[in-house]
């Protein structure tokens, strides 16, 4: 269930309130939990601001509360308020919700900046993933040309990919997406050769839904040149 948190609050100092807004962005790259924050000016009110911050959950909207920097930030916002502020908390019961432009541009800029893609694109590429590219309980769901591997966990899914290419892969391209949720990354490249195993073209889409600053759940579909490969050695990648 996602929480949303609404701010109600005045000032004539809103460009330095954007400023260091945007300064703790910066400063929590690959640690915050915020997913979105929107800033409202109040049309019938001159000088009055509605900010809406959207968080995966409440106990993730706590772990972003307690970043140092989030105290110090919230300390000099106060500082530039003019009258009170006021908090209002939601949790979400029900939505339809048809992801505008503007969303597809949030997540756009959100997945770029916190390097997301980049590190799929290593982990593809290494068979080792980064600190802050999945969330803690990720499931990831993989699908090879030749055998389903039921939804596991991060280990399983770079042992699998490991399997496939003990020595890596090279993507030679790479395009990407922006969801309502995440991105969707396709790619295609080359394994490299391994002792025993020759290298082998490769290409794929990845779809991940991002929560919590990492991807939650990653969905891939893996296709190439099945036939350097034989059915026994797809069987033992793909455990059942």
């Amino acid at each position: 269930m996602s929480f949303v948190q609404i701010i109600t609050f005045s000032t004539d100092r809103v460009d330095e309130f954007r400023r260091l807004e945007a300064g703790w962005w910066a400063a929590t790259e690959g640690r915050r939990t915020l997913l979105r924050d929107e800033l409202y000016a109040d049309r019938d009110a001159p000088g009055r601001y509605v900010a809406v911050n959207e968080f995966a959950s409440y106990e993730s909207a706590m772990v972003n509360s307690g970043l140092p920097e989030t105290d110090e930030a919230a300390r000099r916002l106060a500082g530039l308020c003019t009258g009170p502020v006021t908090f209002t908390n939601l949790d979400r019961v029900e939505g339809r919700h048809r992801p505008s432009l503007a969303d597809l541009t949030f997540l756009h800029e959100l997945c770029d900046a916190t390097g997301l893609v980049e590190r799929l694109a290593a982990y593809l590429e290494t068979n080792a993933p980064r600190p802050g590219l999945f969330a803690p309980d990720a499931v990831l769901d993989v699908h090879l040309p030749r055998a389903h591997r039921p939804p596991a966990g991060v280990a399983d899914l770079t042992g699998l990919l490991a399997g496939d290419a003990p020595a890596g892969r090279h993507l030679t391209e790479r395009h990407w997406t922006p969801t309502a949720d995440g991105f969707v990354l396709r790619w295609a490249g080359r394994t490299a050769d391994a002792p025993g195993r020759p290298g082998h073209e490769e290409n794929g889409m990845l779809l991940a839904e991002v929560r919590d600053g990492g991807i939650g759940r990653l969905t891939g579909y893996f296709s190439g040149d099945t036939e350097a490969r034989s059915a026994a050695d797809m069987a033992g990648t793909a455990r059942p």
